[in-house]
């Protein structure tokens, strides 16, 4: 599979992707990037309060390339559901036990999340999938893991 570039943005066509943007779209929302681990994080990853993932597929590129390891909060959304622009770790719903990793576009009132990956044109997320229910969502990223 090859990957192209989209072309680059001129004038007043924003493209295909910001037009089916919505409400609450996190390329509206500002986000913060990812910070790298820091000496909590690698503490919390030895009591077993983070799980260290790798990033397997391109779409969440640019922020996370293939290969880039992550720590994940499992317990993050124990007493509250996600928030707009989390990045969280959630069972595909086709195939249980695989993963993916979304950004968190939306929340409805019921706690279902609309996940979307941040590389729109290389991305099964909910624009095919649906909704996700809290209980697909196995945690939050929290910080990137950049070995010294």
């Amino acid at each position: 599979m090859s990957l192209t570039t989209p072309p680059a943005e001129t004038g007043p066509d924003i493209g295909l992707a910001e037009r089916n943007a919505f409400p609450g779209d996190v390329r509206s929302a500002p986000y913060k990037p990812l910070p790298t681990a820091g000496r909590r994080e690698l503490i919390l990853r030895l009591c077993n309060l983070r799980r260290k993932i790798r990033v397997r597929g391109p779409s969440m590129l640019p922020e996370f390339a293939p290969g880039d390891e992550l720590f994940l909060d499992p317990r993050a959304y124990r007493r509250h559901p996600p928030r707009v622009g989390d990045v969280v770790m959630a069972r595909y719903p086709l195939a249980p036990q695989e993963t993916i990793l979304k950004r968190v576009v939306f929340v409805s009132s019921d706690g279902r999340v609309f996940l979307r990956g941040d590389n729109p044109h290389a991305s099964t997320d909910s624009r095919t999938l649906g909704l996700f229910p809290p209980e697909h969502i196995l945690g939050r990223v929290t910080s990137r893991y950049l070995p010294s």
